[in-house]
């Protein structure tokens, strides 16, 4: 992956992100079997909803899910990695199975972005690392009798992310994509992680967040932001299906055509585009 042109492109235009996995995985209407595949037909304890696993039971159905959002018209799209973490894999007894989890992960999508590339010489496509939250929080207590009591430590996540950012990396990812965030004290534990992961793999990445962050009147709000200092760039909100993905990239046209200081950021379909500069000084806050 060029960095230089990834960030060319985002200053040239807007980079549209896929849309969901779990829903997409749901319109396959996989049974248990499914997710056990010949290989842990005998394993413990029911699979089904463990949607990470499928990278290796189930590859096929998650290569067609990439390819469908390409032919909507994504450039970016993530890989299937969502809880694929030592945390969270916890919950299934799966947390041995992270490191190859997301190596295959990244593997397919690598194969599935290279071939079609191939087939489409006048796309870019880039492949995201997709690292979700982990379900537990730093910030606060699950127990509202123990405000002082922490579910997870900080050094738990930052080994959790750090496998989980070594198995992406080898897997052949060209972002490192921070997802669905709603604790910036998580994400600032995968941060040190992945700068620690890169630095030894001598790699240089780009590396986007995704938060989750509640406004007034309890809507949540779902801001997108890539960590580089260009300035001026703007990232659409999730599409939640290829109809979707197609609407901003009509915006995103549009939004090329429009000059500085009018009707500027651009708006998409699905709401406001959030300037990255501006969120990247609230995220420096968040994360000292």
């Amino acid at each position: 992956m060029n960095k230089e042109r990834f960030l060319r492109l985002l200053n040239e235009r807007i980079l549209i992100l896929d849309g969901g996995m779990g829903t997409m995985i749901q319109s396959f209407k996989l049974n248990e079997q499914d997710y056990r595949g010949e290989r842990f037909a005998d394993f413990p304890g029911q699979l089904k909803g463990n949607n990470d696993l499928l990278c290796i039971t189930r590859p096929d159905v998650i290569q067609s899910i990439h390819r469908q959002y390409l032919d909507a018209g994504a450039d970016i799209f993530a890989t299937n990695t969502f809880n694929a973490n030592a945390i969270s894999m916890a919950d299934y007894a799966m947390e041995a199975y992270v490191r190859e989890i997301n190596l295959a992960a990244g593997r397919l999508s690598r194969e599935v972005a290279d071939t079609y590339m191939a087939e489409h010489p006048d796309r870019t496509i880039f492949v995201a690392g997709s690292i979700g939250p982990t379900n537990k929080t730093a910030s606060m207590s699950p127990d509202v009798s123990d405000p002082a009591y922490r579910a997870v430590t900080y050094k738990d996540l930052y080994n959790a992310y750090k496998e989980q950012v070594e198995g992406l990396v080898d897997g052949g990812v060209d972002i490192i994509l921070f997802e669905t965030t709603f604790d910036t004290l998580n994400v600032k534990a995968g941060l040190e992680a992945a700068e620690v992961v890169l630095k030894e793999k001598e790699k240089d990445l780009p590396i986007m967040l995704s938060l989750t962050l509640s406004a007034q009147g309890g809507r949540s709000e779902l801001l997108q932001d890539a960590l580089h200092p260009a300035s001026g760039v703007f990232l659409q909100p999730r599409a939640h299906d290829g109809h979707a993905v197609q609407k901003q990239r009509q915006a995103a046209r549009q939004a090329d055509n429009v000059e500085n200081g009018h009707t500027w950021p651009p708006v998409s379909p699905n709401g406001p585009s959030i300037h990255a500069r501006g969120l990247h000084e609230i995220l420096t806050v968040f994360l000292q």
